[in-house]
């Protein structure tokens, strides 16, 4: 019988900020496309999730904006996150 378990990736950067540039978040989201079609893999998250997320609710949830944006640029969040005020559109 099958159960349910739990496997956690790291990904972890040798420069900083790494994981708010737009090319790593993708890597991070292909990989997740990846593990998912290999049918062993239920769901994943990550923090590609959660921007894209971010960028949409900031975006009155626009379904537009659930994107990761092609650059780093200002709109309040993005000193945390990379979220363009015309990402998606």
């Amino acid at each position: 019988m099958g159960g349910t378990a739990t496997l956690y990736l790291v990904a972890s950067a040798a420069q900083p900020d790494a994981m708010k540039d737009p090319v790593v978040l993708r890597g991070l989201e292909d990989l997740q496309r990846f593990l998912e079609s290999k049918g062993l893999v239920g769901n994943t998250l990550s923090v590609a999730d959660y921007v894209k997320r971010v960028n949409r609710v900031l975006h009155n949830d626009d379904s537009r904006f659930d994107a990761i944006c092609s650059r780093r640029e200002s709109s309040g969040f993005s000193s945390t996150f990379p979220v363009l005020p015309r990402c998606g559109t």
